[in-house]
């Protein structure tokens, strides 16, 4: 949790500094570049950390690990010099804004990627954590540098964005000392035929997630201008607030899931009670932050120029949850070795996305492009649902479901309708949901937390 949280906490407290120094249409254009170098490492990498750690979760011996690890360096390797001819390629037909600074960023982000996934797999959650926290503080503080006192403007996000990724694999390299130990005799071919059979329906899926997910911004593009793309930005990056409550377990939750053996039936029963309690812990987090940004927002974001982005940010958090909750689902596919259904799912929320996004955008404006997103995510979800339930019998509470429904559809005309005591209404009606299903949680945490404070007493 620490690990992954502490970069979305401070994207988001950064957000002053961006609004305040850099133009929309910079910001605008960072993102699209960033949107576009996503597409490029996913189809190049084929997402070949997923499969190395999910193949060192098969080795039972501490010294056996590295094998998986090694293995996966080579097709990573060979993706690397492939994503910069193609890059370089790319950028003589259609120049690249800052190409150095886009590249290195790009590339450096993927061997982290790959330091931070064999770091988890060989078990050192620790220096993960570790790592995250200073990359975290060092994109704070060269981020401030570079835009306040040097005036680098956008040029300073990539820039602290290189500095970090080299940070976080000297750390991890350090410990790990996974070039240092790399040995020839631990890449087994066979093995990485297999793991790139398991990663090549993940890639497809990343490919495919990246249609659901981002192709959003380039059509608005399309419609619109890179300021418009600067103010859909601004409005997802409110957003991370509930992907911060999300990584408090999930990727605690993914390291669970692979590793989860059992019966077909004692695997659904475990699944089912996971996601039941996932999705009602998601929701209420959501209930309670929709109204809170519409009250921080103002304080947040000063700058006028922005000002627009607030009427984003609601109708964008709510496709947020279902996101959410398909990453969860996704981790169970990994567990049952179905990976191929993962890209199946991604494929039809993604072609419902880029079906509404040119139909809703003439229509609803920037907002189309989140309520194409949102469709796209509950299309994914309830075809993830229906798979799992036919291969593990996994079982979904209708009534909160709906309950849930309801609840977000109110609060989301609460949000729109701009009147104070309707979003206040709409934050305690959050709070109420919360301790409505956490309540035995929460009395259970209390008692623990009186009982420990009585033994410090007595001990005392």
């Amino acid at each position: 949790m620490m690990g992954s949280m502490s970069s979305k906490v401070i994207s988001f407290f950064l957000l002053p500094l961006y609004t305040s120094y850099l133009k929309v249409d910079d910001y605008g254009l960072y993102d699209l570049v960033s949107v576009y170098m996503q597409i490029a490492a996913s189809v190049l990498f084929l997402d070949i950390w997923n499969a190395t750690l999910r193949f060192i979760f098969d080795q039972k011996e501490k010294k056996d690990k590295y094998i998986p690890v090694h293995t996966g360096m080579l097709p990573f390797l060979c993706s690397f010099i492939l994503m910069t001819v193609s890059v370089l390629i790319f950028s003589l037909f259609r120049p690249i804004p800052y190409l150095p600074l886009v590249l290195a960023s790009g590339l450096l982000s993927n061997v982290t990627s790959y330091y931070s996934y064999c770091a988890r797999g060989l078990g050192h959650n620790k220096l993960f954590a570790l790592t995250g926290i200073v990359s975290t503080v060092v994109i704070a503080v060269t981020n401030i540098f570079c835009i306040v006192v040097l005036g680098l403007g956008v040029r300073s996000l990539f820039i602290a964005a290189i500095i970090s990724s080299v940070v976080n694999i000297v750390l991890i390299e350090f410990k790990i000392k996974l070039l240092f130990t790399f040995k020839i005799k631990n890449v087994d071919i066979k093995l990485a035929a297999g793991m790139m059979t398991y990663a090549l329906p993940l890639c497809l899926n990343s490919v495919s997630f990246w249609f659901l997910t981002n192709f959003s911004k380039v059509a608005i593009n399309q419609y619109f201008s890179i300021t418009e793309n600067g103010l859909f930005a601004i409005g997802g990056k409110f957003s991370s607030m509930l992907n911060l409550v999300a990584s408090c377990f999930s990727l605690a939750w993914q390291e669970a899931a692979f590793a989860k053996d059992g019966t077909t039936e004692q695997r659904g029963i475990f699944f089912s009670v996971a996601f039941d309690k996932y999705v009602r812990f998601m929701v209420s987090g959501a209930l309670c932050l929709m109204p809170a940004i519409w009250f921080v927002f103002p304080y947040l974001i000063k700058n006028p120029e922005y000002a627009a982005a607030q009427n984003l940010t609601a109708l964008n958090l709510t496709g947020t949850i279902f996101s959410i909750m398909s990453g969860f689902l996704a981790s169970i596919f990994g567990n049952i070795m179905k990976t191929k259904f993962v890209f199946v799912s991604t494929l039809s929320g993604a072609i419902v996305n880029v079906a509404l996004v040119y139909l809703l955008i003439p229509i609803f404006g920037v907002n189309g492009a989140n309520l194409a997103f949102m469709f796209g995510y509950i299309v994914n979800v309830v075809f993830r649902v229906l798979l799992l339930r036919h291969y593990i019998g996994l079982k979904v509470d209708i009534k909160i479901v709906v309950i849930s429904l309801v609840l977000l559809v109110t609060n989301l005309f609460m949000f729109f309708s701009g009147r104070v005591y309707l979003n206040a209404a709409a934050f305690i009606v959050g709070v109420i949901f919360f301790f409505f299903n956490f309540h035995s949680e929460i009395i259970k945490g209390f008692e623990l937390l009186k009982a420990a404070v009585s033994k410090r007493k007595i001990k005392g």
